[in-house]
């Protein structure tokens, strides 16, 4: 996160603030646990099930702690902003950092492969440029806004990925990612308590494409997935069949998986069969980034 003043942090989440001598101080980060120290660290109190952030604002800002802390009790101390909402004000500035950001923003969703996949394509990018990406599979309401405002201005490229559960849940996800790319790595029948069928969570799936911005690549293995994706935004698929976008080929050498595209083989270090589909999705991404081959080739060799 790169810095944000005090008085620019009051007019992103609103509500009202006590002392008004220190608008011009800064916050360069956000966290939960009031255990930690964070020298200009936006304390922000969530309410769980057994502990409320709340009981631990006056502690976290007095002893210095967190340089702010926000507030839904309308707290009349020094060093807090109340708001209405501690979620809506982490989505704030998350929607502001995220607009703010000239870095590239790739979204990553599905029903399996999401981390997996982020983490080779995070993993891979970094090698020569500077990422920002989802820590572990903090991935839903708080994780994702949470995650991305560790974006600042050297990061060229953001990989985040977007878990849900239920319906209607990407719609808001999706709308504070606001990807570049995104990517859907599978569809699979998992919350069917939550839904109808299958199709039910394939439309849900695709509806992170409505707030992509440029392109959207899916699994051309699963029917019908194109179809529910936004007309409006170029949509690509990767797979095993000739008329998939990017057609690629397994192969397996002592159980080690290596992956044929146009007449070039990448070795890789993974066995079996369960990041097929993951590793046709990353080099899917790395290629439409301009990477070539032999530069994917090399990459693959380290992973």
């Amino acid at each position: 996160m790169d810095k944000i003043s005090i008085r620019e942090l009051k007019k992103i989440v609103g509500g009202s603030i006590t002392n008004t001598t220190d608008k011009d101080k800064f916050i360069d980060n956000i966290f939960f646990n009031s255990s930690k120290k964070e020298n200009h660290g936006l304390f922000l109190p969530f309410k769980g099930a057994n502990v409320d952030g709340h009981d631990f604002i006056e502690d976290t800002v007095s002893k210095k702690r967190a340089i702010y802390s926000l507030s839904e009790n309308n707290k009349k101390i020094d060093n807090v902003i109340n708001v209405d909402s501690v979620q809506e004000s982490l989505n704030k500035i998350a929607r502001y950092i995220r607009e703010n950001s000239k870095s590239r923003i790739i979204g990553i969703t599905g029903s399996n492969g999401k981390t997996t996949t982020k983490d080779m394509v995070s993993t891979l990018l970094a090698e020569s440029n500077n990422v920002c990406s989802t820590s572990g599979n903090l991935n839903n309401f708080i994780g994702l806004p949470f995650s991305m405002c560790k974006l600042n201005s050297e990061t060229k490229y953001g990989i985040f990925e977007a878990g849900i559960s239920e319906p209607n849940e990407m719609d808001g996800l999706a709308e504070i990612l606001s990807p570049d790319i995104s990517i859907i790595t599978s569809v699979s029948a998992s919350h069917m308590e939550y839904y109808e069928d299958i199709n039910e969570i394939k439309k849900e799936k695709a509806r992170i494409s409505y707030h992509t911005k440029d392109l959207t690549i899916i699994n051309g293995e699963v029917e019908g997935l194109r179809e529910l994706c936004n007309p409006n935004v170029k949509t690509v698929t990767f797979g095993i069949s000739p008329n998939d976008d990017f057609t690629f080929s397994p192969i397996f050498t002592d159980g080690y998986l290596s992956v044929e595209h146009k007449e070039t083989t990448i070795n890789t270090n993974f066995i079996g069969v369960d990041n097929v589909s993951n590793i046709y999705a990353t080099i899917t991404l790395l290629i439409i980034l301009g990477y070539s081959m032999k530069n994917i080739q090399l990459l693959f060799e380290d992973l």
